[in-house]
């Protein structure tokens, strides 16, 4: 790299940073998840990097924002503070960061400008670097201006947790690009090393760039030389060793399987709402919610765990055997869904390649924060991206993908092929939980396909002398991809006709049955609380209420639930109505699991089935369910259903007569 280029490089991180600062100054604060982590203020006043027994009112009143600086006076020093919590060692190197600089300043929050300063400016000029790796100075500058600029980034700056795993992701890819194109040996070592490094580090702010290291492991293992394959080995074993050690503090203090409650949580109906794919007949949750998620593991695994409630954790120090067990509860209907996921991971990938639709004036709300919301100087671009933010936008991304692969396959196949299968990782991993704070630093992407068009003409005469050899192959993976795609959807639907059939044909208990007694008069069905749960609903409420505000991480989730069979039948059950779940809720309740449903009725064949789950927490249980009309010669029976299933107990479905011959999956829509 040229002195010009390092001169540029040093102009990105001044700008970054000044832009990252700006936000932090016109905001006033910033959201770092700090109400779960009293143990940075308690450091940063000198008291120790502890746990107090209660945390103080004023202390609370700083942590949620209420106020924006804190006097270390107001600590008590005869506190007893315990060991630090799990969630400040799960962001292990930014309450360090956190509380030093407040040790060595005052605790408030404006004084984390050089954090965000150094963070911002570092994600800047890791764009840069990026860049540069595939396009001329001039075009690298344009696109490194874009998405230092970008009014879909620079937004989530003020949720710093979220926005600080950006630059060590950008420089992790940014390494792994260099050890791809080294040729000597010591240099491979010292990329692939570095790469560890930001992967590592990255761990300790936000855990989820952990995500790299096996992708760039096998990225870094598509070779083509087995001399060259030995190489690689042993750089990429450098790589996870460093990784492992720079991350240490924070995978020793992981939980295994607690990724599953994330992508149940991404499967519900926010998520295919944003990501705009038409509906199934079922669904994964009307909501995006922490409680009902792990409700419904605790609720499955329940039987499976007599001692449940004797084995659960504790506040602060602990994680439920829900959050635990929630990955092995997605991988047992996982492969009952395999075409869902696909269509979710291709539509994210569609959305990466035209990021700027996101910003659309017809998209649709972001389950996890609203994009392009924040302060003035965080938004100044936004007009430029809802001029770009159009239908076309996927289009065009993909086509200059394809120029861009292009570029690379006529300088080196084996390096198209690595870098085709890190992007295609790239975007689609957020198939996971597909919101903007996931996937911003993901925008490069875009960018790469923008520029790559910008820079056709000029590679053009070069690159068309490989034109058809990379068609042909792009075109055969075209096709394999898209037969599997079709393989895997017509499985899924043979499954789960299957399964549904086996949960219709279980023994089932009547609850109520109903019929009109007027032209389209309402109806209701108490749903009385099983003698097996009163014990349940009556005890002290678990971890899922208010107060987890100030703690995070759920501890103790009891729950048990059953699943209910609500059938429409009769030629009169013509139409649509209103179904409403009612649940009775205590005044701790956390996350209410009220819910409404639409159905629409035509009166043929063997009715309508609707699956509800109906659960039971000390909080809230279901106690009535409730019909807006009901036309005449229409009868509806409310049933517990007895037995097991593979679905998930937060499951719900509508089979309408005919459903066998239906489309059993979700559809990939528009954009």
């Amino acid at each position: 790299m040229k002195k010009i280029d390092v001169a540029l490089g040093i102009m990105f991180w001044l700008v970054g940073m000044t832009l990252g600062i700006s936000v932090l100054l016109q905001s006033g604060s910033l959201f770092f998840y700090q109400t779960f982590t009293p143990e940075v203020v308690y450091s940063a006043c000198g008291y120790g990097f502890g746990h107090p027994d209660i945390v103080p009112a004023r202390l609370l009143a700083f942590l949620f924002r209420e106020t924006v600086t804190f006097n270390c006076s107001d600590l008590d020093p005869r506190t007893n503070l315990n060991a630090p919590g799990l969630f400040s060692l799960s962001q292990f190197y930014f309450s360090l960061a956190t509380a030093l600089l407040w040790r060595i300043s005052l605790v408030s929050y404006q004084n984390l400008w050089p954090l965000v300063g150094v963070l911002t400016g570092l994600y800047a000029a890791g764009c840069f670097v990026l860049l540069r790796q595939f396009f001329s100075r001039l075009l690298a500058t344009i696109g490194a201006g874009l998405l230092t600029t970008s009014p879909v980034t620079l937004p989530i700056v003020v949720l710093f947790r979220d926005y600080s795993k950006a630059a060590f992701f950008i420089w992790a890819i940014a390494f792994m690009l260099l050890a791809l194109r080294s040729r000597q040996f010591a240099a491979l070592i010292g990329w692939t090393a570095a790469s560890g490094l930001a992967i590592g580090i990255g761990a300790g702010f936000r855990a989820d760039i952990i995500i790299l290291l096996p992708v760039g492991v096998l990225t870094l293992v598509i070779v083509f030389n087995r001399k060259l394959l030995l190489r690689r080995l042993m750089a990429v074993a450098v790589m996870v060793a460093v990784t492992v050690v720079a991350a240490f503090p924070i995978l020793s203090n992981g939980k295994g399987g607690s990724y599953g409650s994330l992508i149940m949580q991404g499967m519900s109906e926010p998520f295919r709402l944003y990501l705009k794919m038409d509906p199934a007949p079922y669904s994964f949750g009307a909501r995006y919610s922490d409680e009902l998620v792990l409700s419904s593991v605790a609720a499955d695994a329940r039987n499976d765990h007599p001692d449940w409630d004797m084995n659960e954790g504790k506040p602060v120090y602990g994680v439920s055997q829900a959050t635990i067990l929630s990955g092995a509860s997605w991988q047992r209907f996982f492969p009952f869904f395999v075409g869902d996921f696909a269509t979710q991971a291709f539509k994210s990938a569609g959305f990466i390649v035209g990021f700027p639709i996101l910003a659309a004036d017809n998209a649709a709300p972001d389950p996890g924060y609203p994009v392009m919301q924040g302060p003035p100087i965080s938004i100044w671009m936004a007009p430029v991206y809802s001029l770009i933010a159009q239908l076309w936008s996927p289009w065009l991304g993909l086509a200059g993908l394809y120029v861009f692969f292009w570029t690379i396959w006529s300088r080196s196949r084996q390096d198209a092929i690595a870098l085709g299968f890190l992007f295609g990782c790239l975007a689609t991993y957020p198939v996971a939980q597909f919101s903007i704070r996931h996937v911003f630093h993901l925008e490069f992407i875009w960018i790469c396909a923008l520029l790559a068009i910008l820079n056709f003409p000029a590679v053009f005469g070069v690159i068309k002398r490989s034109g058809w050899s990379y068609a042909a192959v792009v075109a055969t993976f075209s096709v394999l991809a898209l037969s599997t795609y079709i393989v895997v959807l017509h499985r899924q639907e043979r499954l789960l006709r299957r399964e549904f059939e086996m949960l219709l044909a279980q023994p089932r208990e009547l609850i109520s049955q109903q019929s009109s007694v007027a032209e389209n008069s309402p109806i209701r069905f108490d749903v009385p609380v099983p003698a097996s749960y009163e014990q349940l609903v009556a005890s002290p409420a678990d971890s899922m209420t208010p107060a987890i505000a100030s703690i995070g991480i759920q501890w103790d989730v009891r729950s048990s639930a059953d699943r209910l069979l609500l059938t429409f039948s009769g030629s009169g059950c013509v139409g649509q109505m209103s179904l409403s779940l009612v649940y009775k809720k205590r005044d701790d309740v956390w996350q209410p699991f009220d819910e409404q449903m639409k159905i629409v009725l035509d009166g043929a064949g063997e009715g309508t089935h609707v699956l509800i789950p109906s659960f039971y927490r000390p909080t809230q249980y279901l106690s009535s369910i409730t019909l807006d009309q009901l036309p005449l010669l229409c009868s509806a029976s409310l049933e517990r259903i007895q037995g097991n299933t593979v679905f998930p107990a937060l499951m719900t479905a509508i089979l309408s007569p005919g459903w066998r011959h239906r489309a059993l999956r979700v559809g990939f829509g528009k954009f």
